[in-house]
């Protein structure tokens, strides 16, 4: 699998370059034939026109086979159900789309970091975000008034701090790890937070380190 990822590198640093991918058209009357993407690499920089989707991964047992630029690629079961619907509706034109499950290697650590934290200017520069709610669960739409609400508040003076994030939010975390609820999180405070708090993605950490360390950093400011 880390080849398909090789054949689309990614630079690092400053760089703003992202994967998205195309949903081929399916060019057989099958409906169940598997669904097939290919890779793009675009540059946050040049404004380009994308859509990032936002959504739970799902259970890591339960898996679906897709084909990425050609070769097998196994997908949850929640995003094989929104590729399947996204290629009735997504493939005239092709719509360029940021899911972080395929887009990035969820293998490689100095990658996972970098793109991570990228995630906030990616949802702010796409032209649409779609949410995929699946079966629509309680819990999940409490997650979506939960950062509607975050978000509001970060426009107005009553900016959340990260701490307060992570305590309000903590039992909402639907995530294959819960640090990425944390650093998912970073993008709601403020920029002052961000820069005193020097809290950056890194998968190097354990749950625990990272959770020690948003509690230490939150009663020093």
């Amino acid at each position: 699998m880390g080849e398909i990822y090789d054949n689309v590198p990614l630079e690092r640093g400053t760089s703003t370059n992202i994967r998205v991918v195309a949903i081929l058209e399916n060019g057989e009357s099958d409906p169940d034939s598997l669904v097939s993407c290919r890779f793009h690499t675009i540059a946050l920089d040049d404004a380009p026109v994308f859509s990032a989707l936002s959504f739970t991964w799902g259970d890591t047992r339960d898996e679906k086979e897709i084909l990425l630029d050609g070769r097998s690629f196994t997908v949850r079961r929640n995003h094989w159900n929104f590729l399947r619907q996204a290629r009735k509706r997504l493939t005239r034109p092709p719509t360029l789309l940021w899911i972080d499950a395929i887009c990035i290697n969820q293998a490689e650590v100095g990658e996972r970091n970098h793109q991570v934290g990228l995630m906030g200017e990616i949802y702010s520069r796409a032209a649409k975000v779609l949410v995929w709610l699946a079966s629509g669960t309680e819990a999940l739409l409490s997650a979506l008034d939960f950062f509607s609400d975050a978000k509001q508040r970060q426009n107005s003076l009553e900016t959340p701090r990260l701490f307060d994030l992570v305590c309000e939010f903590g039992s909402l975390f639907y995530c294959i790890e819960p640090i990425d609820g944390v650093y998912a999180l970073l993008s709601l405070i403020s920029t002052d937070e961000q820069k005193s708090l020097q809290i950056s993605p890194d998968y190097s950490k354990s749950t625990t380190e990272l959770f020690d360390e948003v509690y230490s950093m939150h009663h020093r400011l």
